[in-house]
């Protein structure tokens, strides 16, 4: 049985697999007899995220942060100020079909990104709500300790997903009556849920101020192991699968790479389960609902 120190957290920085562990057998498997493991226990998430996140020999630092280029707003963009509360269930009229990715796709590489993947309390209304944090970007130049945390909710949308004549969009949630929610339609004849999430990330960072400790919540399993298990493996592959076809929605995971490597801050994603109360992931879900419904945008 794995042994669990109550409220403990254990941050492996250089280990085999860097992330947060719950127990210590977990933290164990991945420090014992590694060479220069760096590890440490927290009472607190947090605290971990932080330690997991700050300068230091780990094999996760990128560069430091390029220049932010300025980006015209999308034609088709709409900021929209929206009552505190979205309807309560935006599912239970149009139902989003989220197709699965192909086991083709699944080429990745689990020293290159830190995760976490657990079942975890929770302060929503709902207590079973998954989460995997996935700190994507630590910035090695900046302290994440002093860096304003900034949550955002992202979602995409489908109607038809997988038919002819489908319609989809993203939606990205900053809070009720907040002029930085946005909802798009998706450009493109190549209409489908799994582009629009990638967007919906995308127009997040993209909207997201400089210097913040950014947090994204997403329900999308697309996105969650996209970013967690086959990112670095594409890149390294050229953008091949590890059968050697070209990966699906590439134009979107390129970009959403780029947007990551010149946000000045710290990214990490957090996967959320759909519908289970979480306001912000029914604001985006909302969103998203309505970006569909906008005219065609060509690409």
């Amino acid at each position: 049985m794995k042994r669990k120190a109550a409220g403990k957290f254990y941050a492996v920085r250089m280990g085999r697999v860097p992330g947060i562990y719950s127990t210590w057998d977990e933290c164990k498997a991945q420090t014992d007899h590694f060479p220069g493991a760096i590890f440490k226990s927290f009472p607190g998430k947090d605290a971990a995220l932080a330690f997991l996140s700050s300068s230091g020999p780990t094999p996760k630092a990128r560069p430091s942060p390029k220049k932010q280029t300025t980006r015209s707003p999308s034609p088709n963009r709409k900021k929209q100020k929206l009552s505190p509360s979205p309807p309560e269930s935006t599912s239970s009229s149009r139902k989003r079909s989220r197709s699965p990715p192909s086991d083709d796709d699944a080429y990745g590489d689990d020293l290159a990104i830190a995760y976490i993947e657990a079942e975890a309390k929770s302060n929503t209304p709902s207590s079973t709500s998954a989460q995997t944090t996935v700190i994507h970007k630590p910035a090695p130049t900046i302290s994440t300790s002093t860096l304003p945390k900034l949550d955002v909710y992202t979602d995409g949308s489908c109607i038809g997903n997988g038919q002819m004549g489908a319609r989809a969009g993203i939606g990205v949630w900053y809070g009720p009556n907040d002029d930085r929610n946005i909802f798009e339609r998706l450009p493109g004849n190549n209409q489908t849920n799994n582009r629009a999430e990638v967007l919906a990330a995308i127009r997040a960072i993209e909207s997201a101020p400089p210097n913040r400790f950014l947090t994204i919540h997403s329900d999308s399993k697309y996105m969650r192991d996209g970013i967690t298990k086959w990112l670095p493996g594409w890149k390294r592959k050229n953008w091949k699968t590890a059968t050697g076809k070209d990966v699906l929605n590439q134009d979107l995971w390129r970009k959403l790479d780029e947007v990551q490597d010149s946000y000045q801050g710290v990214i990490v994603f957090q996967y959320v389960r759909a519908h289970v109360g979480i306001p912000g992931n029914e604001g985006a879900d909302y969103l998203a609902n309505r970006g569909a419904e906008l005219e065609f945008v060509d690409a």
